[in-house]
């Protein structure tokens, strides 16, 4: 047919066209020896990177929320240097002079105290030790950096301290926020007359945001911390907006 060529105009009739009968050439084998070798390469670096993002991921590294805490962190503070300066991140906020300091109502470390001083009632507190100084620093919460420095003031410290409580209470702990796994609260002991919430007592308020004042007071621990030596402790919190209490782990203790 006119218009048209034929693949087998120059071969003899009844042969096939050598092109046409020709195996194919795997891509493979037509590599050289170092193509192969930086394929071989390029395929365990994609192994390797999917079995770390997998590992990741099952971690829960790069999940929006961190893992509960497979134990609760116990922890002391010591405000003071050996030299009786005050260790970061702590700063004074504020001096004041005189006063009497006995040992803490609130915190079960021995060596903390209850100081009152110019009307103020401040505990927990720490004395420095250096060369006889008669200074105490006084913390609200852990991660509230700002210290309130008593001089001159007398202290008295039983030998022995009465535990005012059925068990050890830390004066601080952290929780998880039941409704954000993502986000920590800290809690400072509440002093005075506090209420109550199925019969139990209001014993920690919580802050959020590293936000310590009144008006950022988000929520309240109830009762005594559920305590446990293989797992976390747990505590009972109950938001400022909720009517229920509800159970979660706790991250962190000061004593």
């Amino acid at each position: 047919m006119a218009g048209i060529a034929s693949n087998n105009q120059n071969n003899p009739p009844g042969t096939a066209n050598p092109a046409a009968t020709k195996p194919a050439v795997s891509w493979r084998k037509r590599l050289s020896p170092s193509g192969k070798w930086l394929l071989r390469l390029l395929a365990a670096c994609v192994i390797a990177a999917v079995a770390a993002v997998v590992t990741v991921w099952s971690s829960g590294w790069l999940s929006s929320s961190p893992a509960a805490p497979s134990l609760t962190a116990v922890r002391y503070i010591q405000p003071f240097t050996e030299a009786g300066k005050l260790l970061a991140p702590y700063k004074a906020s504020r001096t004041l002079t005189g006063g009497h300091c006995t040992s803490s109502y609130l915190a079960s470390d021995p060596s903390a105290l209850r100081c009152i001083s110019n009307n103020l009632v401040l505990d927990p507190c720490w004395q420095s030790y250096y060369q006889g100084q008669s200074k105490v620093a006084c913390i609200f919460l852990p991660d509230d950096h700002n210290a309130m420095l008593i001089n001159g003031a007398s202290i008295k410290v039983s030998r022995s301290p009465v535990s005012h409580f059925a068990q050890p209470r830390p004066w601080a702990i952290e929780i998880l926020d039941p409704l954000d796994a993502s986000n920590q609260l800290e809690c400072a002991n509440a002093q005075g007359a506090t209420g109550f919430v199925a019969g139990q007592h209001v014993l920690w308020i919580c802050f959020a945001n590293g936000q310590f004042s009144p008006q950022h007071i988000v929520g309240n621990v109830i009762g005594n911390l559920q305590i446990s030596k293989d797992k976390p402790w747990t505590a009972f919190y109950e938001r400022r907006d909720s009517s229920q209490a509800v159970e979660t782990s706790v991250v962190t203790v000061w004593f």
